[in-house]
């Protein structure tokens, strides 16, 4: 069980030691259905993000005592303080948990039967400049530590993979062909997948390897290792990143913007959609048409530029 997962279910437990049992029965559904520890994550925010409203109603609430008013009102309070993304996220995710537990035989109605999921506003994912990209990397660049090794690498391999930031934390040492020079992942639903890395990206994972096998943990399977002697997770990456952009100067970002940053320069470079759907781990084109809103209008213009100067007349 992650870390994140076992606090979620500790602190519900701690309100209910009924809902925590539920909650853990839960999670090991996930777990059975190969559900990643990202995934089982949100899900057990938004089942612990409930218990605490509802506390507010119950002074022990358990599962049975929960209404579809309960759910509604909790789904407007989010939507005072919470973005459209997050609110249909904690949504869907309660949508699924008390769809199980009826399953389970655990309650017999489902309070979420035929509950609308918000409507999510088209809103852009901002690009990242290459003058930021440049400024991110080196914070990091042409240093011997190895942890400035280790982030630079990770960094290169984001801007140019667009892999997920599971992906990338869960790599493994046999996981990176250095000589070939791919690296395999692990997608959602568990799909295999290959990308290619640029000859700079492979020469920081070189640098990076060579400084990383001294290590007084250079047997852990794990290929990032961090100074706590154990390997790097996805939090830490994410830490990471944000102490790099703060020595950057540049704005605070998640590691997602990478995804939508490497699908633009991707389009606005011709790679096919067929190719780019390959790399990125996409099974559906709604995910290509999503991740490619950012600059769709640019790129347009961009080609109608070119189009209009192959006229003559």
């Amino acid at each position: 069980m992650s870390k994140s997962v076992t606090r979620q279910i500790d602190r519900i437990s701690t309100i209910s030691p009924e809902f925590g049992y539920v909650a853990s029965s839960f999670d090991l559904y996930l777990q059975s259905v190969g559900r990643a520890d990202e995934t089982r994550s949100s899900y057990m925010a938004a089942v612990h993000q409930l218990v605490v409203f509802v506390q507010n109603r119950y002074k022990r609430p358990t599962i049975d005592l929960v209404t579809r008013n309960d759910v509604r009102a909790f789904a407007v309070s989010l939507m005072a303080h919470k973005e459209p993304a997050t609110v249909a996220n904690r949504v869907r995710s309660l949508k699924q948990f008390f769809k199980w537990a009826v399953v389970d035989q655990l309650i017999e109605v489902d309070p979420m039967i035929g509950f609308a999921t918000p409507r999510i506003p088209e809103k852009p994912i901002p690009i990242i400049s290459e003058d930021d990209l440049k400024l991110l990397l080196d914070t990091c660049r042409k240093s011997s530590d190895i942890w400035d090794l280790r982030d630079y690498a990770i960094l290169r391999i984001f801007i140019s993979t667009g892999a997920r930031r599971s992906e990338v934390a869960n790599l493994l040492v046999d996981d990176v062909d250095l000589d070939e020079g791919l690296i395999h992942v692990i997608g959602k639903g568990s799909r295999p997948r290959t990308v290619a890395i640029d000859s700079e990206t492979a020469t920081a994972l070189r640098l990076y390897n060579r400084a990383r096998s001294i290590q007084p943990h250079a047997l852990l399977e794990q290929f990032w290792l961090s100074k706590a002697l154990v390997a790097f997770t996805a939090w830490g990456i994410e830490r990471m990143l944000h102490r790099r952009c703060r020595q950057a100067g540049i704005e605070k970002f998640n590691l997602h913007r990478f995804r939508h940053t490497f699908a633009h320069m991707a389009m606005d470079k011709g790679m096919s959609d067929s190719n780019l759907m390959n790399i990125a781990g996409w099974k559906s084109r709604s995910m290509l048409d999503r991740y490619g809103a950012s600059k769709a209008g640019e790129r347009a213009i961009s080609a109608h530029r070119k189009l209009m100067s192959s006229f003559r007349f």
